[in-house]
């Protein structure tokens, strides 16, 4: 039975992540997380199902073991924007610096150890063309998060003989989705088919070797965000990310589209529905209360004005 690591494992991937490595039952997995109330929570359920652990994965001494006995480790780690655009230091002295432990790590003690990096897309230009993960990179100089994210990936790149690299857009289920210009296109995907692309990467790991991929849902996931901000209030209610990203934001991030890889889909097949049906799937789940429900209202109407103008 192969061996995986999952850090940041209470993230929103990670989580769906073990739930699919269980369904699979042909691994052993141990998650590690940062000690919080918030983490400790949401890992009581798997509770005697895997290893759970709570530390820093930028200690040496923790994680030089974990890293000598698994086969693969899946980072899910790290802070995201908008705190992480906010100061340098956040995303170097957090996100980068326990991602080049792990590597240094690797490196040293287990170079059969497969990495399986979650990068982003934010990183390519604003365009109409549709990106490929062979398009040039452009980082604007204030998009700290993505600067990273490209000196972590060559890093990768340079010092590890297994690895894949995913470049991620806009997760439906994440927040980040008002981080992104009201006019832009985006090419979204769910959670649940990341996580099942990321399940059968293991098993494909060898035709995946040191690649870098993009990981989106296609052109059934393609909106413009005006029109997803305002499904998604419509059904969920106002909610006060929306304020946090407005508020704390230096970079608005634009859309992309993404040209179809029909090897790699042929590889992971894990692409399902559209976003018509994710909408209905969410009406089952939510129903918000008055306030929600009229101050969305409001912030829809504001939103309606925008894209009249």
């Amino acid at each position: 039975m192969k061996k995986v690591l999952i850090t940041g494992a209470s993230s929103l991937i990670g989580i769906h992540i073990i739930e699919k490595l269980l369904e699979n039952n042909n691994y052993e997995i141990t998650a590690i997380n940062i000690r919080s109330k918030e983490s400790y929570q949401k890992m009581r359920k798997f509770k005697n199902k895997i290893n759970i652990l709570f530390g820093d994965i930028s200690d040496e001494a923790l994680m030089t073991n974990l890293v000598k006995n698994n086969d693969f480790i899946i980072n899910c780690y790290g802070l995201l924007p908008p705190v992480v655009n906010l100061k340098e230091n956040f995303m170097r002295e957090i996100n980068y610096k326990a991602i080049e432990n792990i590597i240094k790590l690797i490196d040293f003690f287990n170079p059969k150890c497969h990495l399986i990096y979650l990068s982003t897309t934010n990183m390519y230009p604003n365009t109409d063309k549709q990106i490929s993960s062979s398009s040039k990179i452009f980082i604007r100089k204030e998009d700290i998060y993505s600067k990273y994210q490209n000196v972590i990936e060559e890093e990768i790149k340079e010092k590890l003989e297994k690895y894949t690299i995913f470049r991620i857009p806009f997760i439906l289920e994440d927040k980040s989705i008002y981080l992104y210009k009201e006019n832009s296109i985006v090419e979204v995907i769910k959670v649940d088919d990341l996580s099942t692309a990321i399940l059968n990467s293991l098993e494909k790991n060898k035709e995946l070797n040191k690649k870098v991929k993009i990981l989106s849902g296609g052109e059934d996931y393609r909106i413009n965000v005006r029109n997803l901000l305002i499904k998604l209030l419509e059904i969920k209610g106002f909610s006060f990310d929306i304020v946090w990203n407005k508020l704390f934001n230096p970079v608005d991030y634009s859309g992309n589209i993404f040209r179809v890889d029909k090897k790699l889909d042929e590889i992971l097949l894990y692409k399902s529905g559209n976003i018509r049906e994710y909408f209905d799937s969410l009406k089952l789940k939510y129903n918000p209360n008055i306030i929600k429900k009229l101050l969305a209202k409001v912030y829809i109407r504001k939103l309606e004005k925008k894209g009249i103008k």
